[in-house]
């Protein structure tokens, strides 16, 4: 019986290996959407949301403020038209973002607020309209007028294939676009970023097919400068 279990142990490690080397889109996929046994929001998030409420205690106004995931986080804030208070934390969701920024006085204060989040509630396996909910959410929570500027979530890399990930963020992004009204501007990067293909463009690929390296940043910088803000 022993060795009969050993068999059937080694057939189906082999089997994953093989799977791995064949099909390297279905054992990422598969990684991403166990996300879900993280925590929400992580410790990390948790440890940078009390980071921020410290200096948003003491943050001086008319600022740009940007909230979102690490997409955000990894901008570099000197490509910007105007100083910037980053809020951003890396494996934020949209909805950890709702949640955080209605604890910041700066959203009140800010030239503008700059949200960037929504692949990674993708990833957990929640479907874009929860994603949209939540966006409605935070915007409810930054008070009127504060202009608003919404990044659409970028396209991720072709390799491996992540063919329902990019359905899912085509239609999040559809849903994002109808939501922000009004204050809110929708910054639409996705032309600026993707290929033919409409893949994320190896040159703006950081390496893991999800993060942007800075020249992608600075496509996303340039979309955001030169927009509208509140004068103060």
């Amino acid at each position: 019986m022993r060795v009969a279990l050993a068999l059937v142990y080694i057939a189906v490690l082999h089997g994953i290996v093989a799977l791995a080397l064949l099909r390297p889109d279905l054992i990422d996929a598969q990684r991403w959407r166990a996300s879900w046994l993280q925590p929400e929001p992580s410790a990390y998030g948790a440890q940078s949301h009390r980071l921020f409420r410290a200096i948003d205690a003491d943050a001086a106004p008319g600022r740009l403020l940007l909230v979102g995931d690490s997409q955000l986080q990894r901008l570099d804030t000197a490509a910007l038209d105007l100083p910037a208070y980053n809020f951003a934390a890396g494996g934020d969701t949209m909805r950890d973002v709702a949640r955080r920024i209605a604890d910041y006085r700066q959203p009140g204060e800010a030239k503008a607020v700059v949200l960037w989040a929504g692949v990674n509630d993708l990833l957990r396996g929640r479907d874009p309209e929860a994603v949209r909910a939540a966006f409605e959410q935070a915007e409810a929570a930054i008070p009127a007028p504060t202009p608003i500027r919404l990044v659409s979530i970028a396209p991720v890399g072709a390799k491996p294939p992540r063919r329902d990930l990019q359905r899912a963020i085509a239609r999040t992004n559809a849903l994002l676009a109808q939501a922000c009204r009004a204050r809110c501007r929708f910054v639409d990067v996705t032309a600026g970023l993707a290929g033919a293909d409409g893949a994320l463009r190896p040159a703006y690929d950081s390496g893991d097919g999800l993060h942007l390296n800075r020249a992608g940043g600075l496509v996303v910088a340039g979309a955001i400068n030169g927009l509208p803000v509140a004068a103060r």
